[in-house]
């Protein structure tokens, strides 16, 4: 099993693509596991000459859990943070950015690419901003700025999150509850099937179902709050990819983050919803692929410029 100590946590992690390709660090969303990424999604990566590195985040999947640190709960959490009053959290999204550094030092990579979705879009805003100067690209996509006066996500899709109801006893009733939640906040009409959602949701849940890393990984997002501290100091060419249906994270949290990165790239995915469907990969993929090229092209003019003024 790949894995590598990283931030005084063990994290999994899979390095595939052309090994010569500059590296693209890819970071997942809240309580989804690396595996989500899709492989046609990847496959246009390698495609392109660029090498992925994909890993499970603490408290999911394969990598380190915290075990014996609770959360506060979530209703309770989000109305003290209101009140200013921190510490309902073990941890925030600064340390889950400490965790991604720590893997790109472990694994010697030199000026990756990173990019983020969903809470991985908002843990990457605050490496971009912290540690611009080691990477080449910032892509984020379907994430936000956490700033308070964005609209919230769609009133049924927070009931999900905050009152579920009881913990599913078996196997199938957590199948059964993940598909409501994707078929809630999903792509309609995103070009997979049911049958496919099934089959990656058993998957999945057979590799690991460990809901209390899900209930940290909240509230470290709800702990951070507002990530405009850090967005406003990116300076690394961006691209904000974000769909217009989007009921999770509304499209205007994808605006905001390109609202406050100067010089960023916005594009809306007409009718995406909150995940990476088959119907609209050829265009995200597409739109990514343009940007690290234009990125890769950008650090190679600089270097030369640099190379001629010290030659001089």
């Amino acid at each position: 099993m790949p894995e590598l100590s990283a931030n005084g946590l063990t994290l999994y992690y899979e390095d595939e693509g052309p090994r010569n390709g500059r590296p693209i660090v890819l970071v997942m969303g809240l309580g989804v596991q690396s595996t989500a990424w899709p492989a046609a999604f990847l496959d246009a990566l390698h495609w392109a000459d660029y090498r992925t590195i994909r890993f499970d985040n603490r408290d999911i999947g394969l990598s380190s859990r915290l075990e014996g640190r609770r959360a506060r709960h979530i209703a309770l959490h989000i109305i003290t943070s209101r009140l200013g009053l921190g510490g309902g959290a073990p941890y925030a999204l600064t340390d889950m950015a400490d965790d991604t550094l720590g893997l790109i030092e472990a694994l010697e990579l030199e000026r990756p690419h990173l990019v983020g979705v969903s809470m991985g879009g908002m843990i990457g805003q605050i490496i971009a901003a912290r540690a611009g100067s080691q990477l080449a690209s910032f892509t984020a996509i379907m994430t936000s700025t956490n700033n308070p006066r964005l609209p919230k996500p769609r009133r049924d899709v927070l009931k999900m999150l905050i009152a579920p109801g009881p913990a599913p006893k078996t196997h199938d009733e957590a199948v059964e509850r993940a598909i409501r939640l994707w078929n809630t906040i999903g792509t309609q009409n995103g070009g997979g099937t049911q049958e496919d959602l099934r089959e990656r949701v058993d998957a999945a849940l057979r590799r690991s179902f460990y809901p209390a890393g899900l209930k940290r990984q909240i509230a470290a997002i709800i702990e951070t709050g507002d990530l405009r501290r850090w967005t406003r100091k990116i300076s690394l060419p961006t691209l904000v990819l974000h769909g217009t249906a989007d009921p999770l994270v509304p499209a205007s949290g994808g605006k905001d983050v390109a609202a406050n990165i100067m010089n960023s790239r916005l594009h809306l995915l007409d009718g995406m919803g909150h995940d990476l469907p088959p119907k609209f990969l050829a265009e995200l993929t597409g739109e990514l692929v343009e940007h690290l090229r234009t990125s890769d092209s950008m650090h190679a003019q600089e270097s030369q410029t640099t190379s001629t003024v010290l030659a001089s």
